[in-house]
Formats: structure tokens, C-alpha cells, sequence
């Protein structure tokens, strides 16, 4: 039995290139420099700035999806037994998280969304939801959020590998992951066991 979840942005959905390309920052080189989890400082843009896109590019709709995304998550769909999306959005933004997760699944595949708040400390609390609903497995693009994850429930996480998180340390209960195939090969090696 696995019990699966996953974060939306810059997991499934590929948040963080569409924020460049509002910011008139767009391509593979400026996306590569983002060395840290803070846009405003990588690219020296004002906060403020970069806050209000980020705002208006969570609010969009269509954003384009990772890669092998549409291919690899109905199939991971059909082999865990339980599937939940937790992301840190607001709740005007439940419409467009679930028309983007029924759009990858189809429209008749149900899902438990779930949208984190965030700590004192900047990062969001997917912890204390991964503990509530005993999740085996949790994909996420940030190392704090991830080691926060491991160190507070018995998930594993996948580390999605992105720019941002390169620099991290290892730890034992993150795993780094570099495409949705991937993924979808260590679900099965784990229902396998």
C-alpha cells in the first residue's frame, strides 16, 4: 500500500519558469542561476516586485506542465492507494489547483487537496498535513520544506531536482529525483517489496 503525494508548483506544474518569463528573465540560463529558493535575491529584483508576479502567476491558468508530468502521473495514479496534492497557495486558488490536477488525471479521477500554511519560519507546514493523513511518499521541489518533511513524520520525500535545491546537503531520508519517470519506477520498486 502507498500512500502518495506530491506538491504542485515545480513538481507538476512549472511555476517557477512562467514567474521568469513575467519578470522578462526567461531561458534556461537565467532559471539555472536561481542557486537559492529566493528569486528577488538570485536576480536582485526588488521583493516586492517579484511578490506581486509570483501573485499574478499563481492566478493564472495553463501554466505549462514539467516534463513527462502528463505522461508518468495517471500511471503513478493506478498503482498508489491513496493520492493527495498539498501545495502553498490560498484558498482563492483551489479552483485553479484542482482544474490543473483533473487536467493531467482526467475529470473522473478523485484526489484529496491540501493547501499548507506557512511557519514563522517562511516554510510551509506540509509536515503536520503528511502526518495527519500518513503519507508513505511526498514529492517536493524545496529542501527545507523536504527536511522539515523527514525530520517531522515518517515520509520519505523525492526531491525534485532543481536549481535552487543543488547546494543542499544529502540526507538519508531524501531521495533526489530528476524526471516523473523516475518517480514512477521507485513507486513500483517500493509496491513491489
Amino acid at each position: 500500500m502507498i500512500r502518495f503525494g506530491t506538491d504542485m508548483d515545480d513538481c507538476l506544474i512549472d511555476t517557477s519558469s512562467q514567474i521568469l518569463k513575467v519578470l522578462g528573465k526567461p531561458g534556461k540560463k537565467i532559471y539555472n542561476s536561481i542557486s537559492r529558493y529566493e528569486i528577488s535575491k538570485c536576480l536582485n529584483i526588488p521583493i516586492e516586485i517579484v511578490e506581486k508576479v509570483i501573485e499574478y502567476v499563481l492566478n493564472l491558468e495553463n501554466i505549462p506542465t514539467i516534463k513527462d508530468v502528463e505522461e508518468y502521473l495517471p500511471k503513478i495514479y493506478t498503482i498508489v492507494d491513496y493520492f493527495s496534492i498539498i501545495t502553498l497557495r490560498k484558498p482563492s486558488s483551489r479552483p485553479l489547483v484542482v482544474g490543473s490536477v483533473q487536467n493531467l488525471l482526467g475529470e473522473t479521477k478523485s484526489f484529496h487537496l491540501f493547501l499548507s500554511d506557512r511557519r514563522a519560519n517562511g516554510v510551509p507546514d506540509k509536515a503536520s498535513i503528511i502526518e495527519k493523513i500518513k503519507l508513505d511518499v511526498f514529492v517536493e521541489d524545496r529542501f527545507a520544506t523536504s527536511l522539515d518533511i523527514v525530520e517531522k513524520t515518517n515520509c520519505k520525500v523525492f526531491l525534485f531536482d532543481k536549481p535552487w535545491n543543488r547546494n543542499r546537503r544529502k540526507h538519508h531520508g531524501i531521495i533526489r529525483v530528476f524526471s516523473w519517470e523516475e518517480i514512477y519506477d521507485k513507486l513500483l520498486e517500493m509496491r513491489e517489496k
